[in-house]
């Protein structure tokens, strides 16, 4: 499976935060934003926050285990 990331965030602002979407095929499992050079908040989706995370890979595997858990 993989995981794809959708930038949802607009280009021409650089100093807010950037929010990125994470699907798997068509369904949209959460999201995160980057609220700092190494500052991640992930939320599910439900837009339930999971915790902030230093790496964004950490980020992404917050939002699957989410997704793992309500299965």
């Amino acid at each position: 499976m993989q995981i794809k990331l959708l930038d949802a965030s607009s280009d021409h602002a650089e100093e807010e935060p950037k929010t990125y979407s994470v699907y798997l095929g068509r369904e949209r499992l959460g999201r995160f934003v980057r609220i700092g050079r190494n500052e991640f908040d992930a939320l599910d989706r439900d837009d339930q926050p999971l915790g902030t995370f230093p790496k964004q890979k950490e980020a992404v595997r917050a939002i699957r285990a989410a997704v793992d858990r309500r299965r």
